[in-house]
């Protein structure tokens, strides 16, 4: 065999074609999970929706979805749960269902925000940007010694739904100040809401606060493993309430993420969306008492103590305005809400949709 030397110039052309070809080779190899594309499920007024997206509602709704069967009869710890047909209606689907229902929901009201300039963006991918940039600024703020309000880090789904809570309020708030606004209610509406639901104002309405100790998990194993800890934070508080200790933050040195919380008659409506299996719960405490098992959450179990419950005489229209102002303004943005998302072109990619999630 003949060897034929190439000039340094003629070994520069080589070895520059090499590594070209060598580049094309390792991108087309490159895994598809190192791709920073997102799956898409479906798209709504064209913007793309993730799979991922989808994925985190269903978690917060698997719960809900249990409860509705369960309340039927079915057996949620049967095996088939998922896959079983009651009176035409499949658990499975009809999570699905939901699931894709609140993410569209959630995906216009992002929007609607975008354009009103209370958010920068409207995509979920700009969105856990976001999330990841707000979780290491809180870091390096714990680093530095400094106070900060709320948990150390947010999990995805807890930032998320605190983003979207605050979008909502303040979405109502823009919405709703002039004649000109889709929210605004004038003061003929104010007296005749009061009229329609004066019982509501005059009677006796309840308030409750709560101690949640919260166990942000990512992924089923990393689930199993905050369970355990809830489950040890139910028992460490129920000797803490057999001792007579208060659980504050300041005798609380256990694991997990502890937070009070009222729900009230003016924050009613929100909290039945977002915390509507805690309200379920609340139905059969007493003050002071523990719910035996962790509640979850999507994204985190939680323990709850319910702290007091009380109700007070409604003092009619006059002292209750600015709730009655609340109460229209609620009902006005679920109405506005639900007109946009009958108006939206909503595309399902049915291959892609019905592979997100196929059961426990």
């Amino acid at each position: 065999m003949s060897l034929r030397r190439v000039s340094g110039k003629g070994q520069l052309v080589i070895w520059g074609l090499f590594s070209v070809l060598l580049i094309i080779g390792l991108i087309m190899m490159m895994p598809k999970a190192f791709s920073q594309e997102p799956e898409v499920v479906a798209t709504v007024n064209g913007e793309p929706v993730s799979a991922r997206e989808v994925q985190l509602q269903i978690t917060r709704l698997k719960a809900e979805v249990m409860n509705d069967f369960s309340k039927r009869g079915l057996s949620a710890g049967s095996p088939d749960f998922w896959e079983q047909t009651y009176q035409g209606e499949q658990p499975r689907q009809m999570l699905l269902d939901r699931a894709l229902q609140e993410t569209v929901r959630r995906n216009l009201e992002m929007k609607l925000a975008q354009e009103h300039g209370l958010i920068p963006f409207s995509s979920y991918e700009d969105f856990l940007q976001a999330w990841k940039e707000e979780n290491q600024r809180r870091e390096e703020a714990v680093s530095r010694g400094e106070v900060i309000y709320g948990p150390k880090s947010y999990s995805e789904n807890e930032y998320y739904n605190y983003l979207v809570s605050n979008i909502r309020i303040r979405l109502k708030e823009m919405l709703s100040k002039t004649s000109q606004d889709p929210l605004y209610t004038s003061e003929e509406e104010l007296r005749q809401q009061y009229e329609d639901q004066e019982a509501k104002w005059t009677g006796r309405l309840e308030e409750t606060a709560i101690v949640k100790i919260s166990f942000s998990y990512d992924g089923s194993k990393d689930q199993e493993k905050k369970l355990m800890e809830a489950k040890e934070a139910v028992q460490h508080m129920n000797r803490m309430k057999r001792e007579k200790k208060s659980v504050t933050k300041a005798s609380w040195s256990s694991p997990g993420h502890l937070m009070t919380q009222q729900f009230t008659p003016d924050t009613y409506k929100e909290d039945i969306r977002s915390s509507h299996h805690i309200l379920a719960v609340l139905q059969v405490l007493e003050a002071g008492e523990i719910y035996p098992e962790p509640l979850d959450s999507g994204g985190s179990w939680d323990v709850i103590q319910l702290i007091s419950r009380s109700d007070e005489g409604g003092d009619g229209y006059e002292n209750n305005l600015e709730s009655i102002r609340r109460s229209a303004v609620d009902e006005k943005y679920e109405v506005y809400i639900q007109k946009l998302m009958k108006s939206a072109s909503i595309d399902v990619q049915e291959n892609t949709f019905s592979s997100v999630w196929k059961g426990d």
